[in-house]
């Protein structure tokens, strides 16, 4: 059989030919005088380029060694030469060849080299110079761009760099190539919102260390927020690199800044975020966790919206104080708001928006940033015999040593839970017609309770005579107050109480004020 070999090789010098180099337009070189000198002494041109001599300030010659064109043998100012031909060309100045005035011009062929150009992902180069023959030494510019959903990350190959523009000289048999990547702020952009703090357990929880933190990422990855600590909101900014990471500093007027640490979950469509914030100077590092607000369109709504009763109870007796309460709205586009009365009488308020998986980030800054309510809470749309909120909640009350109440503040921990609430209409508001009113603690000798019946439009009789007790329901919102006279010891008192109906756990919950700490009131089945 005979070889191959000769027809393999008309083949690939017939591709050869076929790939025309690129135009390469004629050069012009400069050559000056410096001093006593040539600068550059040796230059490296190709035929059709012209060298160009200037600074002569007619003190000084060019004059070639052999016969070849140049400025002639009179001093000159500035002159102009093109060499055509391949060669050598000497030259010097005539007055100071001496003193070592010489210089060279290398007329030489150029070489010509196939560049390989590729591209990975989703984007394209321009001018596209793939498979062209590029004049080595000389120098190119191509440009990487993006197509929409994508980003550029940086050209491999024989180059490596990060910026989209990318200029080089060309090199024999060079390879290049423009890498793009899946932009991973396409699903993730929004508004994120979120706590610090630096203990998973909310018995850790410290004003000064823990928080709650909001902020806004563009398409780009840049994101611009505030984190409210101590009573104060900081702000920041910062980039999120393509792998989804970013730290940035924030400012502390008249103290040291903190280092904010921040990680998306690039990978899917969670919407989550995790990091650190560090104080260096305190020594502490809070853990970072948020949720990106959900964007409901046209029709779409929140499976949260909804109306709902919540009871904040103590996990302990110490430091003894009620059950407090409050409603909870969430409307169409998941925008909570919490109207809440703590134990202590005060109020606390929020509004923020719940996640898609129903994650609340609960934080209420009291007492000028000294005192704090805190929890990550959630919601659920379970079945009616479960709860629709729960969370552990880490309630920080400061020292006021003119309240009536808990002067000397605590930090509790409390059970959060909570209800979907439904006005009842014609019905009662509790799924029984008799119930026991219980109350307890708050400085009382020893509890007691009151036999109640409840009617529709939220109508309450007391049945215990020898107490008398009035108290109505509020029916669009499921909350009741009320007072009851007692003897207590020997000693007449009138309680105040309030409160909220749970209709999923079937009770009502809240708190009477007394002395100087507050009990529980609950509302139960006999």
């Amino acid at each position: 059989m005979k070889s191959a070999a000769p027809f393999l090789a008309v083949v690939v010098l017939a591709a050869m030919e076929s790939i025309q180099p690129v135009p390469i337009a004629a050069a012009i070189s400069n050559v000056r005088v410096a001093g006593l000198s040539f600068s550059p002494r040796d230059l490296t041109i190709a035929p059709g380029d012209t060298v160009t001599f200037s600074g002569g300030g007619g003190f000084h010659t060019v004059r070639g060694d052999g016969a070849e064109p140049f400025c002639g043998s009179g001093a000159f100012t500035t002159c102009s030469v093109t060499f055509s031909n391949v060669g050598v060309y000497a030259y010097h100045c005539i007055p100071h060849q001496s003193f070592g005035m010489v210089g060279i011009i290398r007329v030489v062929e150029p070489i010509f080299s196939p560049l390989t150009l590729s591209v990975s992902g989703n984007g394209s180069v321009s001018p596209n110079l793939d498979g062209q023959l590029l004049l080595v030494g000389s120098s190119y510019t191509v440009t990487a761009t993006s197509a929409a959903g994508s980003e550029f990350v940086g050209w491999t190959g024989g180059i490596t760099a990060s910026t989209p523009r990318l200029a080089f000289v060309m090199q024999s048999n060079l390879v290049l190539q423009a890498n793009f990547v899946i932009n991973p702020f396409i699903t993730g952009n929004g508004v994120y919102n979120g706590l610090f703090n630096t203990s998973d357990d909310t018995n850790g929880l410290q004003s000064g260390s823990s928080g709650f933190f909001t902020f806004k990422l563009s398409l780009a990855g840049k994101y611009s927020g505030s984190l409210q600590l101590a009573g104060r909101k900081r702000p920041f900014t910062g980039q999120f690199n393509l792998d989804g990471h970013a730290t940035n500093a924030v400012k502390r007027a008249a103290s040291n800044d903190l280092t904010l640490e921040l990680a998306l979950d690039t990978g899917s469509d969670s919407g989550r975020v995790t990091g650190r914030l560090v104080d260096p100077i305190a020594g502490w590092a809070a853990d970072v966790t948020g949720d990106r607000a959900p964007v409901f369109v046209g029709t779409n709504r929140s499976r949260f919206q909804g109306s709902y009763t919540i009871a904040v109870t103590p996990e302990a007796v110490e430091p003894g104080i009620g059950d407090g309460f409050g409603t909870v709205t969430v409307d169409a586009k998941g925008k909570l708001k919490l109207k809440a009365s703590l134990a202590d009488g005060t109020a606390a308020t929020q509004s923020v928006p719940v996640s898609k998986d129903g994650q609340w980030p609960l934080y209420v800054a009291m007492a000028g940033g000294k005192g704090s309510l805190f929890s990550r809470a959630s919601l659920a749309t379970n079945p009616v015999a479960t709860d629709s909120i729960e969370g552990r909640l880490g309630w920080i009350r400061t020292a006021q040593p003119a309240a009536r109440l808990y002067s000397g503040g605590f930090t509790s921990v409390m059970d959060l839970v909570g209800s979907s609430y439904h006005p009842p209409g014609t019905n009662v508001i509790l799924p029984f017609a008799t119930g026991a009113i219980l109350f307890d603690g708050g400085n009382l000798t020893t509890g007691f309770n009151n036999v109640i019946s409840l009617a529709p439009k939220g109508k309450v009789a007391n049945l215990t005579t020898n107490q008398p007790l009035v108290m109505t329901f509020t029916l669009p919102n499921g909350l009741f107050k009320g007072s009851v006279k007692l003897n207590d010891a020997g000693a007449d008192r009138k309680l105040l109480f309030k409160g909220a109906a749970l209709q999923n756990q079937e009770i009502g919950v809240g708190f009477f004020i007394s002395t100087n700490e507050t009990g529980p009131v609950r509302i139960q089945r006999p």
